[in-house]
Parts: structure tokens; C-alpha cells; sequence
């Protein structure tokens, strides 16, 4: 296990051994799950479905994301775990108000994990909070942008050799972060929230994001698809 700051997936390919990055690099071909949603557009995916109220996306963020996304071209899905009604309804409302010319398409709570592998795997970029979908995209060299929230960067950042187009953004040392080692191991080089519900008035790994390097960022991204 590593003595210094290491992103999970190197850890992992550190233990699997030199094979695992031989094969990475040059992406060994996977077995893409079969899915029933067929989409003939090129489209990118904006995913809600963190299942931990700490995760999930803030409205307002979700409202900047989906307004600086809604000016491509692309077709937009929008995909994830149910959520509480009065939250959809607000996501709801944003999707209507950015809707205009028909291509965003609302997914939440009618995939399963087959057809969100799947349709990660096809899809030209994805948008999330650090969850496990980023992880799949990562893998299938899908490019990707996380809001890190409540994660760590060194472990679950975006930006790491093998990975295609992978960046992440997210408020980094905050007081409110309770985890300091790995596993246990009594190295201070982590710096990250184990709480499934905030505990605080506000959620300051969203909240202390800076509206322009949000803005900048996400278009860079955007823009590189």
C-alpha cells in the first residue's frame, strides 16, 4: 500500500502488478453490456444518482452545469437514482427551462445498471459528482469531468496517466473533512468527508466552488469533446 498521496486506480494496478497497466494503456477490448435505449446522436451525460444525500448534486450546480452543457450541440441525458419528489421536480424545472430545442433527454430512474454501462461506453463525455459511474467512464476512456465533493483528489481525482480526458474539480483541506489516513494507516495525507448526510448548514465541498473556475473549466471540457 502506498507511503504517499496515490490515486486509487494506480494503487490498484500497483497490486495487480505491470500486466494491469500494459493493458490499460492500451485498452484491452471489454465486453460492452446490451442496453435497450438506442440513441442515433452523438450525447453526453449529465448524471444525478449519488444514493448519499452528502453526494448528490446541489441544485444550483446542477442548474450552471446543465445551462453551460445546453449550449452545444450534443444531445443531453440525464440519468441517475430516483430521488425525493420535491428535488426532482426541481431538476425537472431546470431540464424544462433549458429544454428548448427537444435534446435533452430525462433518464432518472429508468435505467438499470446494464443500460448505464452501456450507455456510458457510447457516450461522447459524461458530467457527475465523484460516484461510480466516473469510475465505469474511466475505464472505457470515456472523457469525464467530477465535482469532487466530499472526495479526496488524490485518490479520486481526475487526473491520472491512463485515464482519457479525465478532470476533476473540488474544494480541497476543509475543516468539516473527518478522514485523514487510508485504511487505517497512520499517514495524514488524506483529506475527506465519511458522513452519508452533511452535518453542516451547508455542504462547503459545493458551496466554496468558485463560479468562474466552474465556468472555465467545464467549457474547456466541453469544448474538447
Amino acid at each position: 500500500l502506498p507511503n504517499q498521496p496515490s490515486q486509487a486506480a494506480e494503487i490498484v494496478m500497483s497490486l495487480l502488478g505491470k500486466d494491469a497497466f500494459n493493458s490499460f494503456s492500451h485498452k484491452a477490448q471489454l465486453n460492452i453490456p446490451y442496453s435497450s435505449f438506442k440513441f442515433t446522436k452523438p450525447y453526453i451525460i449529465i448524471h444525478i444518482g449519488a444514493s448519499k444525500p452528502a453526494r448528490l448534486w446541489p441544485i444550483d450546480l446542477f442548474e450552471k452545469v446543465l445551462t453551460l452543457s445546453a449550449k452545444q450541440e450534443t444531445q443531453i441525458l440525464i440519468t441517475g437514482l430516483r430521488q425525493q419528489s420535491d428535488y426532482e421536480n426541481k431538476i425537472n424545472e431546470i431540464i424544462e427551462a433549458n429544454n428548448q430545442t427537444n435534446k435533452i433527454i430525462n433518464l432518472m430512474g429508468k435505467t438499470t445498471i446494464q443500460d448505464l454501462l452501456s450507455i456510458v461506453s457510447r457516450a461522447k463525455g459524461l458530467i457527475s459528482v465523484d460516484t461510480s459511474i466516473v469510475h465505469w467512464a474511466r475505464i472505457f476512456q470515456t472523457p469525464n469531468f467530477s465535482f469532487l465533493g466530499q472526495s479526496d483528489s488524490n485518490l479520486f481525482g481526475g487526473q491520472f496517466k491512463f485515464f482519457k480526458k479525465s478532470d476533476s474539480l473540488g474544494v480541497q483541506n476543509l475543516e468539516c473533512h473527518d478522514r485523514k489516513t487510508f485504511h487505517g494507516m497512520q499517514l495524514n495525507w488524506m483529506s475527506m468527508c465519511g458522513y452519508d448526510e452533511c452535518p453542516l448548514a451547508e455542504r462547503h465541498c459545493f458551496t466554496m466552488l468558485d463560479d468562474q473556475k466552474i465556468k472555465l473549466r467545464l467549457n474547456s471540457f466541453l469544448s474538447s469533446l
